[in-house]
């Protein structure tokens, strides 16, 4: 089996079609779900028989600091944090599922009404509990549809 990276839905190597048209030996991770791994469990997954091509493109995103995909590793580690230090706070999904959408509406709803900064990390900060608010709303819809 080979696994290949996707972002966007194509493999970062290139390869051509999308994973339902390739054979049944190759296997997919997406880039984004991937970004949210730690590279020792991403390592683990890609390690015995990864696209050479993939993991070389995915070493160069992730260390690529003042690139756009840079950018946005950093923008989603910084969320990953504050979602474990939310789910560390509030108790985790057996918590936030309690919750409703009008709930998280608000929640969110709260956090934007905060916004008027004009101090851009308090504004980034702000930001990112409001995303990393939403990812624990969709989290929760997800768990309660069985998803």
């Amino acid at each position: 089996m080979i696994v290949h990276l996707l972002s966007m839905g194509r493999s970062l190597c290139g390869r051509p079609g999308v994973p339902k048209e390739w054979p049944p030996d190759h296997f997919w991770i997406d880039f984004r779900a991937d970004l949210f791994r730690t590279n020792q469990q991403a390592d683990e997954v890609l390690q015995a028989e990864r696209c050479a091509a993939c993991w070389q493109r995915r070493q160069e995103l992730r260390s690529a600091p003042f690139t756009e995909p840079g950018r946005r590793t950093r923008i989603y580690e910084a969320l990953q944090a504050e979602r474990e230090r939310q789910d560390k706070k509030w108790g985790g999904p057996e918590h936030d599922d309690e919750h409703t959408v009008d709930d998280w509406s608000l929640f969110i709803r709260e956090r934007t009404d905060a916004l008027t900064s004009s101090n851009a990390p308090a504004v980034r900060r702000a930001l990112i509990e409001i995303a990393a608010l939403a990812v624990a709303a969709i989290e929760s819809i997800d768990r309660k549809a069985g998803r």
